[in-house]
């Protein structure tokens, strides 16, 4: 199915994002209430990184899902991520691609 690989990165990309977070909170913080040092930095970076993983990987999703069997239609998802961040990556995934598993084609039986 064209859709699993980019739900699998999609998932990958999302655990990413929170670990970040979670790293991030036990950093200790600069009197301005930012993370500094290089363990700051590589996390930010990390979680950019992962953020526009999860923007790209959101649209190649719904994009390649067919057929598609939301309430909203393909077109209104799709316009949404592409003018959405990476935040709105993570809610697809979490709200719609986490829960839909691939259609499985059983094979037919000759007449």
């Amino acid at each position: 199915m064209a859709a699993t690989l980019p739900r699998r990165i999609l998932g990958v990309a999302s655990v990413v994002i929170v670990g970040a977070i979670a790293v991030a909170a036990l950093l200790p913080s600069q009197p301005d209430g930012l993370v500094g040092g290089p363990l700051g930095i590589a996390t930010a970076v990390v979680a950019g990184v992962a953020l526009v993983t999860a923007w790209i990987a959101a649209i190649w999703h719904a994009a390649a899902t067919t057929p598609w069997r939301a309430a909203a239609p393909k077109w209104l998802v799709i316009a949404i991520l592409v003018f959405g961040t990476g935040v709105a990556g993570v809610l697809y995934y979490v709200l719609f691609a986490h829960w839909q598993r691939d259609i499985v084609e059983l094979p037919t039986r000759a007449a």
